[in-house]
C-alpha cells in the first residue's frame, strides 16, 4: 500500500495532467525534493519516500494510468494541430520521455504521408497570424517574416521555401 503522503498528491496530479511512467517519477522526485528543502520532510522520510516510487508506480500502472501508446496519439495529435514541425514534435515526445523506438515508429508513419509537411506549414503559419486575411501576401517583408517563422518551428530551409513558392501561385504571382 502507498503512503497518504504519495496517495494525494498522485491523485491530483495524475487526475491533472496525462504523463509517462517515466516523467511521473521524475515528477515524484521533484516533489520529495522540494518538499525535503521546505522543511515539510525530514530526511529520512525523503530516503523512505524516494523507496516508495516504484511501488506508487507500479501502483497507478496497474490501474492503467500510464497507455504510453494511448498518450503518444494524444501528444502527437495535440502538437500537430499547433502546427509544429515533425522534428519539433519528436523533440517534444522526448522531453516527456516517451519511449524513443515508439517516437520513431510513429513519426516514420507521418513522414509516410507526403503533404505531412505542407500541411502543418499551413497549419503555422494559420495559426501565427501572420497572415491576416486581407493583407497582402506579396511583400518581401511578409515573404521573409513567414520564412522566418517556418524555421524557427523546425522546418526544412527548402521545403519552407516550396511552400511560400506554391502560396505565391495560388495568390497568382509567379
Amino acid at each position: 500500500m502507498i503512503s497518504k503522503y504519495f496517495q494525494n498528491y498522485s491523485a491530483y496530479y495524475l487526475s491533472k495532467y496525462w504523463v509517462t511512467k517515466r516523467k511521473f517519477e521524475n515528477i515524484l522526485k521533484n516533489k520529495i525534493t522540494k518538499d525535503f528543502f521546505q522543511k515539510k520532510i525530514s530526511n529520512e522520510d525523503k530516503s523512505f519516500y524516494l523507496n516508495e516510487i516504484s511501488m506508487v508506480i507500479k501502483y497507478y500502472e496497474d490501474m492503467g494510468f500510464f497507455d504510453e501508446k494511448k498518450l503518444i496519439e494524444i501528444k502527437l495529435e495535440n502538437l500537430m494541430n499547433k502546427g509544429y514541425s515533425l522534428k519539433k514534435i519528436k523533440y517534444y515526445l522526448q522531453k516527456d520521455y516517451f519511449n524513443i523506438n515508439l517516437i520513431n515508429s510513429k513519426i516514420s508513419e507521418y513522414e509516410a504521408d507526403e503533404d505531412i509537411n505542407e500541411k502543418l506549414m499551413n497549419k503555422c503559419v494559420n495559426k501565427s497570424g501572420i497572415l491576416k486575411k486581407n493583407q497582402n501576401f506579396t511583400t518581401e517583408k511578409k515573404i521573409n517574416k513567414i520564412l522566418k517563422k517556418l524555421l524557427s518551428e523546425g522546418f526544412n530551409y527548402n521545403d519552407s521555401i516550396d511552400f511560400i513558392k506554391n502560396r505565391l501561385k495560388i495568390h497568382g504571382i509567379p
